[in-house]
């Protein structure tokens, strides 16, 4: 199992569409082979949101059916979001 964490800093004023959007994109990872759940979290700081997926393979993860949910969303995102950095996590 895979759980990916994409901590996303975003502008000030814009968390809650970002949010919107975000959910509205983890939902449509959920329908990707692999993807085992996903999910948005307010993050410690003001400007900063969380994207968590888990998956049962890192092939699933990197697959073109999950990077092609992500581009169906990266415009509808791209309007909000300054950076982000993402950490996985693997299981033993």
């Amino acid at each position: 199992m895979i759980i990916q964490n994409v901590k996303n800093i975003v502008k000030n004023g814009q968390k809650e569409l970002y949010i919107q959007n975000a959910k509205a994109f983890a939902n449509d990872l959920t329908h990707n082979e692999g993807c085992i759940a996903a999910g948005v979290f307010d993050g410690r700081e003001d400007n900063e949101v969380s994207i968590v997926s888990v998956w049962n393979s890192s092939e699933a993860m990197n697959s073109q059916a999950a990077t092609q949910t992500f581009l169906n969303h990266k415009s509808s995102l791209k309007p909000y979001f300054i950076s982000n950095t993402a950490e996985i996590i693997e299981s033993l």
